[in-house]
């Protein structure tokens, strides 16, 4: 890819961890809702073959999705399926994806390629893509071939274990390519709990400016919402933990400006994506 076309594709973001139940699914939806509040054209590749994202942005009857563009079979732009959400789009896990890591496509498949082919759209700002919760094949050349990548990780003993292990992966995967350092989002936080201050404490020690600082509180409704085809920030904008996205995403389009100026418009954040007041509570 030239830099010319490097810097009119969009924005790609691999949202991963290891270890799944941290909400990596609710954190992509809950993320392109924010980044189309701030103006930008967003799409959430579903790379999970559960399809969770999918059914949430309604696309849950499509018949060509990831898998296609996976395996070079359709251009990204043709499998961009407009979602009830003004300005967000979904890449939908159709019914082969589950097979895909062991078709020989898929095996051969480097990241350089795959990159071209998640860039391969003059329609997007950003494309937010669902990692599959297993560091296969698919999820290392996804790692590999993205701007960014974002690891949502709750605070707790067990998903600090699994972000040792996830950051050992990405930084295997990326490994001469340079780029950014992964972010850290911290998500469903328990206020009530007394271990969880410290442990967030504990996170920020041991990864300094590569953890995000608005902490996602836990939200019960967010799964229940998704198997409805509802998101938290649309369904509950004023929620505490819609708030915290909110924040989140103006950490990410600061992160987008500063990596990759000429891709994202540099565009006013509208009322919608102004902090909050009173502001999100923070877990100390």
């Amino acid at each position: 890819m030239t830099d010319a076309a490097r810097a009119a594709a969009p924005f790609l973001v691999a949202v991963c961890n290891h270890k799944g139940g941290v909400a990596k699914t609710t954190t992509c939806l809950n993320l392109a809702l924010g980044l189309a509040a701030g103006g930008q054209s967003v799409a959430v590749a579903d790379f999970d073959s559960l399809g969770t994202a999918t059914r949430a942005l309604g696309a849950g009857r499509a018949r060509f999705g990831s898998y296609e563009v996976l395996t070079g079979r359709c251009p990204l732009d043709e499998v961009l399926h407009p979602s009830p959400q003004a300005g967000v789009w979904v890449v939908a896990a159709t019914a082969n994806l589950h097979l895909a890591e062991v078709e020989h496509e898929v095996i051969g498949l480097d990241a350089r390629r795959l990159r071209a082919r998640l860039g391969a759209s003059g329609r997007l700002d950003t494309l937010l893509i669902d990692c599959p919760p297993s560091l296969g094949v698919i999820a290392v050349n996804l790692i590999t071939a993205a701007d960014l990548v974002l690891v949502p990780v709750p605070p707790t003993a067990y998903a600090r274990d699994a972000l040792a292990r996830t950051l050992d992966i990405i930084a295997a995967c990326r490994n001469g390519r340079g780029g950014p350092a992964p972010r850290i989002l911290i998500t469903m936080a328990d206020p009530d709990d007394p271990a969880v201050g410290a442990a967030i404490e504990r996170l920020r020690q041991d990864h300094r400016d590569q953890v995000y600082p608005t902490v996602i509180p836990f939200d019960r409704r967010n799964e229940i919402l998704a198997a409805d085809g509802r998101i938290l920030l649309a369904a509950a904008p004023d929620s505490p933990t819609a708030a915290a996205y909110l924040h989140a995403t103006l950490a990410l389009m600061r992160d987008q400006r500063r990596l990759r100026p000429p891709a994202v418009p540099a565009r006013p954040a509208p009322a919608a994506l102004a902090p909050p007041t009173p502001p999100v509570v923070e877990i100390a």
